[in-house]
């Protein structure tokens, strides 16, 4: 089987090198997944370069996939399937492989109205943002402020935030960013700068305030 493997930790040019891995038995309790499409989350460059202290080389990377179970129990064979996980791609091997094993109890049936490539890339952004709106409590018509909100996390809370009936406020770090949120699910858009963020907020909320802040991007929101 074809598969990206980390011999070393680095830049991922150097890195990572493709190789033919040999087929392993399946253990017990686990399935075989044929990737049909895998994402390539920002953690995987971090974990690339040696970022995750759990991670042992040589190791596949990639947390996201979409595919078909190919072995394993029978009442599973055929299923199309998504997922994500935080030892995928550290301790176990990850999804930039022909195939990944993954416990069988695992498995989630993928929804048809995603294809492929889309269910690949739900999983880290979608979980990481859901996560973080449910601790909140998100309910209808809260106004929520997202960092980081071009982002994969961030355009993930926007998309949630609509669907649960409430408001969003993107907040992003200069006029380039603000380009990309053209046509995206927000109310207003405040530019990195706490008194822009507040007066955005003021005015668009009409003095209300957000109920919620999460902060996608764990870094300080002061312009540096």
């Amino acid at each position: 089987m074809k598969a990206i493997q980390i011999q070393q930790f680095g830049e991922p040019a150097s890195a990572l090198k493709l190789i033919d891995a040999p087929r392993q038995w399946l253990r017990d309790g686990d399935v075989r997944v044929r990737i049909e499409a895998a994402g390539i989350n920002p953690s995987d460059v971090v974990n690339i370069r040696g970022g995750f202290s759990s991670t042992t080389l040589p190791r596949t990377p990639g947390r996201d996939f979409a595919g078909e179970v190919v072995e394993g129990p029978e009442r599973l064979i055929g299923l199309r399937v998504w997922g994500t996980g935080s030892d995928i791609g550290s301790t176990r091997d990850g999804t930039h492989a022909e195939s990944i094993d993954i416990p069988a109890e695992a498995v989630a049936e993928r929804p048809a109205a995603l294809s492929a490539e889309q269910a690949a890339v739900v999983g880290v952004p979608y979980s990481a943002a859901y996560l973080s709106l449910e601790s909140a409590r998100l309910q209808r018509a809260e106004w929520v402020i997202v960092t980081g909100a071009p982002g994969a996390v961030g355009s993930a809370a926007l998309e949630l935030v609509h669907a649960r009936g409430a408001s969003a406020i993107g907040f992003v770090k200069d006029a380039r960013e603000r380009e990309l949120l053209r046509g995206a699910k927000v109310s207003a858009v405040a530019i990195s700068d706490p008194e822009d963020l507040a007066a955005v907020v003021r005015e668009t909320t009409h003095g209300h305030g957000a109920d919620i802040a999460p902060n996608g991007i764990g870094a300080s929101l002061r312009r540096r």
